[in-house]
């Protein structure tokens, strides 16, 4: 269902002559700022679809949301191609 979506977004954009260049989550938990398989899934399914090689994975780090916020609340990755595949590296 994710990968028709992402093909439907593709396809609009590419009409417009934009990129779908990456991916945002935010866990449900407080203090969980873990990519789970479904968010690694879809990040991975961007990446494959990036021509540019550099697709991102963005994670909201809830603990830092705030009014009184002095640090970012983003948690940026970005894809890594390795010998061994895909793998996201850890931006911040």
């Amino acid at each position: 269902m994710v990968e028709m979506a992402l093909v439907q977004v593709e396809g609009v954009s590419n009409s417009h002559g934009l990129r779908l260049r990456g991916w945002y989550h935010a866990n449900e938990g407080f203090r969980d700022v873990s990519t789970d398989v479904f968010t690694q899934r879809v990040a991975d399914k961007v990446a494959d679809n990036c021509s540019c090689g550099d697709a991102l994975l963005a994670t909201v780090d809830n603990k830092r949301l705030g009014v009184a916020a002095t640090e970012h609340a983003l948690i940026v990755s970005q894809n890594v191609d390795g010998e061994e595949g895909i793998t996201m590296m850890v931006l911040s």
